[in-house]
């Protein structure tokens, strides 16, 4: 196979050929509902795959990949973002610049790094979590 992108490229305008005509997905919102399968149906089949790897204790990348569904017309929209990534059992990271150039970041804690935070604040239980 001489060039991979556009063999993956062939199989996939004939799946979706396919897909499109046996879902009836002749309008834009039925479109959209369709492209909202396919993508999680390809994420699920990925993840199969992925799972004979070792896990990863972190993740980061310099990119970001953001997919939305435009709550009027359904349609499915795709954008590259300039976002550092940074993903750890705490949580996540987001790190770009604000609109005047200085830095900023969006951060989301998982539950057991939340709870950690609380704990540490004096929010937590009024108890040891450790038998005495």
């Amino acid at each position: 196979m001489k060039d991979l992108y556009t063999e993956i490229e062939l199989q996939i305008a004939r799946t979706i050929d396919y897909l499109t005509a046996a879902a009836g997905a002749d309008s834009q919102p039925k479109l959209g509902e369709l492209h909202a399968q396919i993508l999680q149906a390809v994420n699920a089949q990925m993840e199969l795959l992925y799972a004979a790897f070792e896990p990863a204790d972190h993740i980061s990348a310099s990119a970001v990949t953001l997919q939305v569904q435009d709550e009027e017309t359904g349609r499915y929209y795709t954008r590259l973002l300039p976002l550092d990534f940074k993903e750890n059992n705490n949580g996540l990271v987001l790190g770009g610049e604000s609109a005047d150039g200085k830095p900023s970041e969006i951060v989301f804690f998982s539950n057991t790094a939340a709870e950690k935070i609380s704990d540490v604040t004096g929010h937590g239980p009024d108890h040891s979590r450790c038998e005495e």
